[in-house]
């Protein structure tokens, strides 16, 4: 704006010449004049998509409410809280949460997982007459 301003003063042409030398039109001069003058009402330092931290509690609780979940995964739990109006997010809003409060069913809950299954694997189950026999 203020280079548009000194090549009109030096130069003495008109308005319209100086604007077609930069190549924006009349309308677009007086939008940035505008904008200038009246800056859009802006809160410093919010994010108007941040997590509420009723949001952030209300994951944790719902994480912590039973044995079931505690086990869940990250997409499968979001999906639940959306299907019964608990929160409204995005899975990996719920998974940076669940990593933040250690919440994530991590390497212990694998161990145990990988334990039950190896044991399941060393018995073999083999049917007599109707009924299971468990061989170790």
């Amino acid at each position: 704006m203020a280079d548009m301003e000194i090549t009109e003063k030096r130069t003495g042409w008109s308005k319209r010449k100086v604007y077609s030398l930069y190549g924006v039109t009349k309308s677009t001069v007086h939008r940035w004049q505008k904008e200038m003058d009246n800056p859009p009402a802006k809160r410093p330092g919010q994010n108007p998509y941040e997590i509420l931290e009723e949001e952030i509690q209300a994951v944790i609780e719902y994480r912590t409410s039973s044995d079931e979940r505690k086990v869940m995964s990250h997409k499968k739990l979001t999906y639940m809280m959306i299907d019964e109006d608990i929160v409204y997010l995005s899975a990996s809003s719920v998974y940076r949460i669940l990593k933040n409060h250690r919440l994530l069913g991590g390497p212990h809950t694998r161990k145990k997982a990988m334990r039950a299954m190896s044991i399941a694997k060393n018995q073999r189950m083999c049917i007599i007459t109707g009924m299971w026999i468990l061989r170790m």
